[in-house]
């Protein structure tokens, strides 16, 4: 499992720089256009980002100068992540990323990156540069830099910056693997069998500008070790060579608006739809639908949803959505409250074993206090679902939220299981509260510990709670 531990952001929308030190559960909260869903959205395309101009991700949507804290400066991100090794240990690994941008081309485009060893000795950085051609993205450009050395994870509680990170690329102590132009123009159609070393690495690097796939940086980099000594074959299998950030997590962005269910769906509509693909599954998933259930139940807002199968003379398949409440059977989804359509998603995300990774905004949206405390609950038992003292080797949250309700009952559950103990370390629960200031958003961080108690700067969270209500006692 690849968890996210720490992230440093530079010059990115309304954040000049802030670090961020991830648990399991990480709640974001603040003011109105603090940042928090881009943020959210940040982390999403970290993880699902395959290509050098981030394709398909949020960040490709925007150009660089919407991305930018200062349109004089680079985006820059230094990221640190575990991954599992032999016999249940983890090792720390880095990213390091720099975004720009050429002429014609305004959207950001990755021009550093930086990153561990494949021997986890020393750091690799790639320098990238670009071309606009044929109205085309092109590599142009490609140099490797190795610095040996440099104790930049020498100690796994440490984290150094991306100052220090700097000042070590800017250093003269590395060696060069490669420092090439890519031919841009090249023909693809050339079948000319490669049979040394240098033919193979020029066809590949001229071929890669059919796809900027990240993909190319760590396997140019592969092929360039130990090359001398490396036989065609070998070099040919090291073009699998893979990054140690790798996209095979599954991740789910929940958006803070989710859809309003209908009576009935064809089985086309659902299998069209990804965001309502998940009702097909739910059907089969048994056990998913009776927790779903059981929340319901708890709330107060139904008594049972129910999926049927249904056919007509004109739609050879159908489902539709009915629930029960304590009165009636067979009601019509449509009439129930916007909040059942609202959260469903989300549940059913939240107890689908298939997700590594859960990004959601707003689960409270038309949700009574009640339900939103029971949300809370339901996040409490995903932290405890396996042992807190290995949380890190586990799937991790990323939460938008207003609601006190759901963190109040993730605190009381805490202490109710944890404080019997006697412990008082960090649970894995981080809290991101955005508050705006001059001319930039800050961030403070809090976390929970095994008592249910909050540790951080408390002062302006407290008072973006608790205010309100001290006045009200006043009437």
């Amino acid at each position: 499992m690849i968890n996210l531990k720490r992230i440093e952001i530079k010059n990115y929308r309304c954040f000049k720089s802030v670090t961020l030190d991830f648990g399991v559960e990480n709640f974001f909260i603040g003011e109105n256009n603090t940042g928090k869903s881009s943020l959210l959205k940040l982390l999403d395309s970290l993880y699902k980002n395959k290509y050098l101009n981030f394709k398909d991700t949020y960040l490709s949507d925007y150009s660089l100068e919407d991305l930018q804290y200062d349109i004089s400066k680079p985006v820059e991100f230094l990221y640190y992540f575990t991954r599992p090794i032999d016999k249940g240990k983890e090792k720390n690994f880095f990213e390091y990323i720099e975004l720009k941008n050429i002429d014609k081309y305004i959207y950001p485009l990755i021009t550093k990156f930086a990153t561990v060893s494949l021997d986890h000795e020393n750091i690799v950085l790639f320098e990238i540069d670009y071309i606009y051609y044929e109205d085309s993205l092109k590599i142009k450009y490609i140099k490797i830099k190795e610095f040996i050395k440099p104790n930049f994870l020498s100690n796994k509680n440490i984290y150094n910056d991306i100052a220090s990170l700097t000042k070590i690329l800017n250093s003269e102590d590395h060696i060069i693997l490669f420092d090439k132009e890519v031919n841009y123009k090249h023909d693809h159609n050339d079948k000319t069998i490669r049979k040394n070393y240098e033919d193979i690495t020029l066809f590949f690097l001229n071929f890669s500008n059919l796809s900027l796939s990240f993909d190319i940086l760590i396997n140019l980099y592969s092929l360039n070790i130990n090359k001398k000594d490396e036989k065609v074959g070998d070099l040919v299998e090291r073009l699998h060579t893979q990054r140690s950030f790798p996209r095979n997590i599954h991740t789910k962005y929940l958006a803070p608006l989710r859809p309003i269910f209908k009576d009935y769906y064809s089985l086309k509509e659902l299998q069209n739809n990804k965001d309502l693909l998940f009702l097909l599954q739910l059907r089969k998933k048994k056990n998913i639908l009776n927790e779903i259930n059981s929340f319901f139940s708890k709330t107060g807002m139904l008594k049972e949803i129910k999926l049927e199968h249904e056919s007509s003379r004109l739609i050879s398949e159908l489902i539709s959505l009915q629930y029960e409440n304590i009165l009636k059977k067979g009601l019509k989804i449509s009439i129930s409250g916007t909040g059942v359509s609202q959260i469903i998603p989300i549940l059913y995300e939240l107890y689908n074993a298939h997700n590594d990774k859960i990004f959601i905004e707003q689960p409270e949206v038309h949700l009574h206090p009640k339900a939103q405390a029971e949300l809370g609950e339901i996040f409490a038992n995903y932290l405890f679902k396996n042992n807190l003292k290995k949380y890190l080797l586990r799937d991790q949250l990323f939460i938008e939220t207003h609601s006190l309700h759901i963190l109040d009952r993730l605190r009381f559950l805490i202490k109710k299981k944890l404080n019997e103990k006697e412990h008082k370390e960090d649970v894995g629960v981080s809290i991101f509260y955005l508050e705006n200031k001059v001319n930039e958003v800050i961030v403070n961080t809090i976390s929970i510990n095994s008592s249910g108690k909050f540790n951080g700067n408390m002062e302006n969270f407290f008072k973006f709670f608790i205010d309100e209500s001290i006045n009200n006692l006043e009437i």
